[in-house]
């Protein structure tokens, strides 16, 4: 049996909400863990956990998402929406080897903005090169100065000629939408609107809607599953020419079951994105 550890900092801490328990160290939500599943199928309101919290139920894994402007829809994959905050700029104050904060120039960030995010720091010279996730960050001060809490100290210090690059938490907005350059988060197990949290599946089996040329896994041998422009998946024989061919395409993972069409074939899918 597991040990209910609510206020400790490592351990087992039993969540009513989900009906399950979570993995905690150091008082981080490791991972989570449930049989009696109900909730994740629901859309909320108010943020419940940290966003991209890692939830695993029976043979799937899911994370807990925020959907962005145009929402998201379930069957179809959600595609991640967020860029940059800063890119290739310096910081504002030299970091010594051991800190556990930077000190950069950005105006208009509220406090945590970018929390779960990540940071890299001097990709000027191998020898700078640091990546860190984001624990918190402070509000812009009046001197448009923003403190950033790092997971771990630097290993060597950095000056204020050093670049650095900032993107926020991936799962802080998620959309069916997409451009050319967007990439899939997971499944959504709920259609919802913008400013909804909810969870989207990224691992194990999972229904996805079937599109482009015939039948996807129709023709022998063709098992592997790419996500297209809607959110849809396609067999590899449909994307056959210029820019929708396969190698291009994001991987769904493969066709579990062995019919080939019909209203039993495809697209119950192995869901391979993140474990």
């Amino acid at each position: 049996m597991a040990e209910n550890v609510r206020a400790g900092k490592r351990g087992w801490n039993y969540d009513p909400v989900i009906n399950g328990i979570d993995l905690r160290v150091d008082g981080v939500t490791v991972s989570k863990f449930c049989g009696d599943h109900p909730a994740i199928y629901n859309a909320d309101s108010t943020q419940l956990y940290e966003l991209g919290t890692r939830l695993q139920v029976d043979n799937r894994v899911f994370r807990y998402a925020k959907a962005g402007t145009a929402g998201v829809n379930a069957g179809w994959g959600a595609f991640f929406q967020i860029t940059q905050t800063m890119a290739y700029e310096a910081i504002h104050v030299a970091g010594t080897a051991g800190d556990k904060t930077v000190t950069i120039t950005q105006p208009s960030i509220t406090a945590d903005e970018w929390a779960g995010g990540y940071i890299i720091m001097g990709h000027n010279s191998s020898a700078t090169m640091q990546n860190r996730r984001i624990v918190s960050n402070t509000a812009t001060d009046g001197d448009a100065h923003v403190v950033v809490t790092l997971d771990g100290p630097l290993h060597v210090a950095l000056t204020t000629s050093e670049g650095i690059e900032i993107i926020p938490n991936i799962y802080s907005n998620l959309q069916t939408t997409y451009n050319e350059y967007s990439g899939v988060a997971g499944v959504p197990t709920v259609t919802t609107t913008t400013g909804k949290y909810f969870w989207v599946q990224t691992w194990g089996p999972c229904w996805i809607i079937p599109g482009g040329t015939g039948t996807p896994g129709s023709t022998a041998f063709e098992r592997t599953l790419y996500f297209v422009g809607d959110g849809s998946v396609n067999g590899g024989v449909g994307l056959v020419t210029g820019a929708t061919e396969a190698h291009y395409r994001q991987s769904a993972g493969f066709i579990i079951q062995k019919d080939s069409a019909g209203a039993g074939g495809p697209p119950f899918v192995m869901l391979q994105i993140s474990p």
